[in-house]
């Protein structure tokens, strides 16, 4: 993807063919600035468009497998 911007490059690599629209990211960042959220620590909350799931398989690197 040479000479494309960055953004441009991404967007071509996510499934849904753009980057995520700020109301799309809101509900969780509300979700973990809340009380609700009191229990989590220590945790990634992942909202990628499955982003790292891709990049993971790309590069080779092996996916834990569900039980």
């Amino acid at each position: 993807m040479e000479g494309l911007s960055l953004e441009v490059s991404i967007q071509i690599m996510c499934s849904l063919g753009r980057l995520a629209r700020p109301e799309e990211l809101a509900g969780s960042v509300v979700f973990l600035a809340s009380d609700d959220a009191s229990y989590v620590t220590g945790s990634i909350l992942a909202i990628n468009d499955g982003w790292l799931w891709r990049v993971s398989r790309s590069s080779g690197m092996e996916v834990a497998k569900s039980a």
